[in-house]
């Protein structure tokens, strides 16, 4: 949805009526509304455009539903054909849910120890951007620092990532997500190609 567009208050409540019209179940609509909610409660965004999808992916997870996050390596030129429905091989790929770059910026900064820079977003990469997919290389440097990461480390790194508002899950779910990316960051260097995170509506 384009956060550009202004959306009343009214239009919830038509979105409201016409589920009712149309005899749909609360949940069928639910995800859209908290869609359009989102849109009016939320403050403009400093961050690239990728931000904005980070805030929907929040709201949809409730539902639930998440939308795919397929970290994967290869190089540049392969990165930028890749779709949702790959073939790339399964060693070369983790696939997550609701994970984007902004969460991965404020990953970024745990694991260093620092407070997060909005300016860190524009260390990722873009190689696709459309109106439902994108493309971004990971900075080498997060690259490595995930593929070091080792258990107390780990669990340490993604109790806090877990507390995070755009994370807001548990730690054991951060944990679970950081071992698979972690492992995909190593495939990465062993096979000395980028790190990948292809993200799609």
């Amino acid at each position: 949805m384009n956060r550009n567009h202004t959306i009343s208050r009214s239009d919830i409540g038509q979105l409201q009526n016409d589920r009712n019209s149309y005899a749909l179940e609360p949940t069928a609509v639910l995800p859209f509304i908290r869609i359009i909610t989102d849109n009016i409660t939320s403050p403009p965004s400093a961050t690239p455009h990728f931000h904005g999808c980070g805030s929907v992916v929040r709201d949809i997870a409730i539902a639930p539903m998440s939308l795919p996050a397929i970290f994967f390596s290869a190089s540049d030129d392969e990165a930028a054909e890749v779709e949702l429905n790959h073939n790339l091989p399964a060693e070369d790929v983790a696939e997550l849910g609701s994970i984007d770059t902004l969460k991965l910026s404020m990953l970024w900064a745990i694991i260093d120890g620092k407070e997060w820079d909005v300016d860190s977003m524009d260390r990722f990469k873009e190689l696709k951007s459309t109106e439902s997919e994108w493309t971004h290389r990971l900075p080498d440097e997060l690259t490595h620092n995930i593929a070091e990461l080792e258990d107390p480390e780990l669990t340490r790194v993604a109790t806090e990532w877990s507390t995070t508002e755009e994370m807001g899950c548990s730690p054991a779910a951060a944990r679970d997500a950081l071992i698979e990316i972690s492992a995909a960051a190593r495939r990465a260097i062993q096979t000395r190609r980028g790190l990948f995170l292809y993200t799609c509506l």
